[in-house]
């Protein structure tokens, strides 16, 4: 559940699922693109629900073959 473009301000972090800690104190955040933008920048928000919404559709695309070939076994 990566996109190459990676998180806004964290282009090397490329997962978009989940963003990790940062410290004991700071919880796992789900959905970070979308989630971090969303007080601030609207549009930054927009853009990345967009592209974790394809990352998402595509992960489920990919389960869906795994499962049929499962199945025809």
């Amino acid at each position: 559940m990566t996109d190459a473009r990676g998180l806004p301000g964290r282009e090397w972090f490329s997962i978009l699922s989940t963003r990790p800690a940062g410290s004991p104190a700071t919880p796992v955040k789900t959905l970070p693109g979308v989630r971090e933008a969303s007080t601030r920048r609207l549009d930054e928000a927009n853009q990345y629900a967009v592209v974790t919404a394809a990352v998402l559709a595509s992960y489920c695309d990919r389960l869906d073959e795994l499962s049929a070939l499962l199945k025809a076994r």
